[in-house]
């Protein structure tokens, strides 16, 4: 589902994302290498991860 909002989204904008497991980080991180996203931020929030990835 994240891919298809990204897919939506101009250059220079900005997603947050709210993931609930650590795993998911390390997929976030190969489909921005593959995809040109830029990795803005995370963090932990209780159990969840809270991700900022921005457009190029």
């Amino acid at each position: 589902m994240a891919k298809k909002v990204l897919a939506t989204l101009t250059a220079g904008a900005a997603v947050e994302l709210v993931l609930n497991q650590a795993t998911s980080l390390s997929d976030f991180k190969l489909l921005c290498e593959q995809q040109g996203y830029q990795w803005e931020s995370c963090h932990q929030e209780a159990e969840r991860y809270i991700l900022t990835l921005k457009i190029r």
